[in-house]
């Protein structure tokens, strides 16, 4: 498939190296995904947990989220930061959660810095799905209520808090750690001459498989150990 020869040879001389008494199985031993993805677990909690900020329960994340990948169209319009695939922008009053990560995220806490560089804290969605996005209306959010933000584009940042899952906890964690900023984007087009009908469109699964083979390759890239 067109985009991901790179990545394909990078990873085949991967497979043949030894490092520090360790050996990179399949390139990914040391990767973002290594180890087997911790089993969804409900964690009950009251909205009197985070008292000073919103807490959206998973039965309202869910009435809003959708599959991230979709068809080709929808595809080719995606893109995310390596330093931030859990993508959190807004736009039209809408707060649009994009995540790009093959794991279930519990309890995660949505802050900004706001003009004068003071943390706002959003609040905190129970449950973020795998490969999803989520358009929620400012309105669900007691801070955007008081002061909507609307002569600046706040960063949002997403993090994981002390009530998060295991697997949330040490999926954040990998993330810090990630220095390399890659913008990974998903276009539909080949540019190389003579060979424009050599490719095809994506399709939910090979996006999928792409966004885990980068999501890999930039761990592995920033890992101490390598």
């Amino acid at each position: 498939m067109r985009k991901l020869f790179i990545p394909l040879l990078l990873f085949s001389a991967l497979e043949a190296n030894e490092k520090n008494g360790f050996f990179i199985e399949a390139g990914f031993e040391t990767g973002l995904l290594e180890g087997t993805q911790t089993q969804e677990k409900r964690h009950t909690t009251t909205k009197n947990t985070y008292a000073t900020y919103n807490y959206l329960p998973t039965d309202t994340i869910l009435k809003r989220a959708a599959n991230l990948f979709t068809n080709a169209e929808a595809i080719s319009k995606l893109k995310f930061s390596s330093l931030s695939p859990v993508r959190l922008y807004m736009y039209n009053g809408q707060l649009t959660i994009e995540n790009f990560l093959p794991y279930n995220l519990s309890n995660v806490k949505l802050s900004f810095k706001d003009a004068q560089g003071n943390t706002i804290d959003l609040g905190v969605i129970e449950t973020i799905p795998k490969h999803s996005k989520i358009v929620l209306p400012g309105e669900a959010f007691d801070s955007l209520k008081i002061d909507p933000y609307t002569l600046f584009l706040p960063k949002i940042e997403a993090t994981s808090t002390s009530i998060s899952d295991a697997n949330t906890q040490r999926v954040f964690e990998t993330l810090n750690k990630i220095k390399t900023n890659l913008v990974v984007n998903y276009r539909n087009e080949n540019k190389f001459e003579g060979h424009q009908n050599h490719w095809e469109a994506f399709t939910p699964q090979t996006a999928e498989e792409f966004t885990n083979l980068m999501l890999n390759m930039i761990a592995v890239l920033d890992s101490q150990s390598w």
